[in-house]
């Protein structure tokens, strides 16, 4: 693996004063099928010895430094990651995190793809896109290498303007429309939900969400759409200068959208998040994922996972999101585990499904 400069601790810090704005994109109920026909693993995992059923699980003899893709900085991905940074810096020995900024979901899976980062956080929509050559990724190599260990949170859909006419989600098709930055699963999520529904005039401009956000209230764009961890700061700073049009989608849309996404699963954003939000926001979700490759050492896995769910009141406190980051969420993504991690939540009692059993 490749080792790079740590910055967790001090990362911490700056990420408790961070946005709440989010980068993410798909989510999965319980119930999904996970990629069929996996390539086997094409090479052997490394470092410590494989861990022996019901023993001890040992950890590295010597420091070994992981590369974690995140999203830009102030992000909800950036930020999460920080906080995983720094559950397995203080409760593991000799494995250390270091963050490194990127474009997002997309870009990190194709980081984690080609070894530039170790492990990596996106959605399990995109996830199960580039394992199987689908989606956005039709005509690519499929990644059949790819494992998740941990379900973090679901991403919630919502569309806001500052137009009060318009009703209905269609009706925002013919404008433009902020969906955060390029490749990001909040960027290729929204056009999936607006093809699903027969949009095909949308104007999508890439923008991080706060840029977005301030674009909308100086009439740059008509609208700004998300997928995301919620409350997000930018519609709560929004909220102190106009007041917003939350647009909804229709019961039959969201059939629509899940018959074209099987990935995403039915989810509300309950009344009263933002100060304008007045009654439940039906929507659908997507379960952003932590991923890493199959080749990555069983133990280091198991050793993560064990941090990451072992700490969530540490999680907790640098970002709210990560109330879901819970064990018994891991079952509500579509993504094949890693071996390290079925181990791990195994050993604690949670079922796992054979769907998410490949290797």
């Amino acid at each position: 693996m490749k080792k790079r400069k740590l910055f967790a601790l001090a990362l911490v810090f700056a990420l408790l004063l961070g946005s709440l704005t989010a980068c993410g994109s798909t989510g999965q109920s319980s119930n999904s099928t996970a990629p069929t026909n996996p390539a086997p693993p094409s090479t052997q995992p490394s470092g410590d010895q494989p861990p022996a059923a019901g023993g001890e699980v040992p950890f590295p003899d010597k420091k070994v430094t992981i590369a974690m893709g995140s999203a830009t900085s102030g992000g909800t991905f950036y930020i999460y990651c920080g906080g995983v940074a720094t559950v397995v810096g203080q409760n593991t020995k000799n494995i250390e995190i270091a963050i490194e900024a990127t474009q997002g979901s997309g870009a990190n899976l194709e980081l984690l793809r080609n070894g530039s980062v170790d492990i990596c956080i996106s959605e399990a929509s995109m996830g199960y896109d580039i394992m199987t050559s689908q989606g956005d990724y039709v005509g690519t190599e499929p990644f059949k290498g790819l494992r998740a260990i941990s379900a973090c949170y679901a991403n919630k859909w919502m569309a806001v303007t500052l137009d009060d006419k318009i009703t209905d989600t269609t009706q925002l098709d013919g404008k433009k429309i902020g969906v955060s930055t390029y490749m990001s699963g909040a960027h290729l999520g929204s056009i999936k939900i607006y093809e699903a529904l027969g949009m095909k005039n949308v104007s999508y401009t890439n923008t991080p969400y706060a840029d977005g956000f301030t674009e909308m209230f100086e009439k740059r764009l008509d609208a700004c759409s998300m997928l995301t961890g919620h409350p997000s700061s930018p519609i709560i700073e929004l909220e102190t200068k106009a007041d917003i049009n939350y647009v909804k989608l229709t019961e039959d849309q969201i059939n629509t959208v899940l018959t074209a996404v099987p990935a995403y699963s039915r989810d509300v954003i309950e009344a009263g998040t933002y100060k304008g939000l007045t009654e439940d926001y039906d929507t659908v979700s997507n379960w952003v994922v932590l991923y890493v490759r199959e080749d990555m050492d069983d133990n280091l896995v198991y050793h993560i996972v064990k941090a990451i769910m072992e700490n969530n009141e540490t999680m907790v406190n640098t970002h709210a999101v990560a109330a879901a980051s819970i064990p018994e969420n891991v079952v509500k993504q579509v993504m094949p585990l890693h071996k390290g991690a079925i181990k791990y939540y195994e050993e604690i009692g949670i079922t796992i499904p054979d769907n998410l059993k490949i290797d």
